[in-house]
């Protein structure tokens, strides 16, 4: 309950009418008068007066065992212009992160971190505000020695106040892009596990709280049906051999259309790679070997679950680096239908109506409010480039609006979509 720190007329009505029998005080700077202090303990005990937010920390953290870490700040949200250039509005007032944060921190067992309340924090994070006010596009790397600097004085804190244990913590910051800069969250990346809720306040808190209740939500989800769901799955095609040019020369195989699918994961392959090292040692003469000697697609696997994974060849052998073929062949093992749309708009209805998992394979940018590349021909330089219907037919992408994978513009094809290779011109 929240009380005014010298005016106690209605707080003591309710708190009559509730029949209290102990009160935890929270009297952070000890601004409470005392006439209002004597007024509560003549309505019941105060078993505990916090006036430090360390003893706040303590107390939570010895009732639940936990340390995890959940940053945020009283700085209200400040908006920022989502175009060419993301850079910072104003201010929104009220418009605060508390009431998200504090949902968060009570799930995850923790209090609160304000970095506001704190000066090892809030030093800290006004050089991360200030870099990212000037280089918001993500494009300018920050310099090592500020950022050791600022993690180090933040870790020192939360190692003083018992949060620094074994391992990597938990560690969640909630707050606007520019009320704590960007940069912050990379800062603890190997020494935490760092993550964020960002946006408009209101977006944090339906954020979190369909995070809390994903387990619940989860088992909802129409792809739980047990007599499937319906989705729209993507088209097939490949290339004929006599003429493969233009669109005459690209056959749809099996248009895209709406399937059923039992405990679907929905695959969406744009920019992708492709049986990397077969084509490696093709086109290069290499191929790709791990640290510890594992060539992908040719060195043998112990592993049961690894038999079949290269197409054409038996045995167990560690699959090639090849998104398009090991994801969906490992979760059809698994007992998942593969549903494939590289379509915005077969991609958002497949979502609506409900898949447990959506894979990606694309590229996307920051620039305009975030961006995320999906097959689009219409949208594409070639498509904006070949306006007339006529000289779009010669190309066979162009008449292929959902394939199941990305190919390439140049004699691709779902059935293969690696026809072009980089060749790197040196001037000397």
């Amino acid at each position: 309950m929240y009380i005014s720190y010298n005016d106690f007329s209605e707080a003591e009505k309710v708190l009559y009418k509730l029949g209290v029998k102990n009160i935890y005080l929270l009297d952070l700077g000890k601004h409470l008068s005392i006439d209002t202090k004597n007024k509560i303990e003549d309505i019941s005990n105060i078993k505990e007066h916090y006036v430090k937010p360390e003893q706040v920390y303590y107390e939570i953290m010895k009732l639940t065992g936990q340390n995890d870490i959940v940053f945020s700040t009283i700085d209200p949200w400040t908006r920022w212009f989502a175009g060419e250039e993301n850079v910072p509005g104003d201010e929104t007032e009220n418009s605060l992160f508390i009431g998200p944060a504090a949902y968060c921190a009570a799930h995850h067992g923790v209090p609160v971190l304000i970095v506001d309340n704190h000066p090892e924090l809030s030093s800290s994070i006004v050089w991360h505000n200030e870099f990212w006010k000037r280089h918001s596009n993500g494009l300018e790397p920050p310099t090592v020695a500020q950022m050791y600097l600022t993690g180090k004085r933040v870790y020192d804190f939360l190692s003083d106040h018992g949060f620094d244990k074994e391992g990597e913590e938990t560690m969640i910051t909630i707050a606007g892009q520019f009320d704590i800069g960007a940069t912050w969250d990379r800062v603890f990346v190997g020494k935490a596990k760092p993550g964020r809720f960002y946006g408009l306040p209101v977006d944090t808190s339906y954020w979190i709280a369909r995070n809390i209740f994903y387990p619940a939500l989860i088992f909802q989800n129409p792809a739980m049906n047990q007599y499937g769901n319906k989705l729209i799955q993507g088209s097939y095609s490949k290339r004929s051999k006599i003429l493969p040019w233009g669109g005459l020369g690209l056959k749809i195989t099996k248009p895209s259309q709406e399937e059923t699918f039992n405990y679907p994961v929905l695959h969406m392959y744009v920019c992708h790679a492709l049986r990397t090292n077969e084509r490696f040692e093709k086109y290069y003469g290499f191929r790709y070997k791990t640290a510890d000697d594992i060539v992908p697609g040719v060195t043998e696997s112990f592993n049961p679950i690894d038999e079949g994974s290269i197409p054409g060849k038996t045995g167990a052998i560690w699959p090639d680096i090849s998104n398009s073929e090991v994801l969906p062949f490992y979760m059809e093992k698994g007992g998942f239908g593969n549903v494939y749309s590289t379509n915005f708009k077969a991609i958002t209805n497949n979502l609506n109506n409900g898949v447990l998992l959506w894979i990606t394979s694309s590229h996307g940018s920051s620039s305009g409010g975030g961006v995320l590349l999906t097959w689009n021909p219409e949208e594409s330089i070639l498509g904006m480039i070949l306006k007339s219907k006529l000289l779009r037919n010669r190309f066979g992408f162009m008449k292929e609006e959902n394939p199941w994978r990305g190919y390439e513009w140049y004699l691709g094809s779902t059935e293969n979509p690696d026809t072009l290779t980089i060749i790197e011109f040196l001037d000397y």
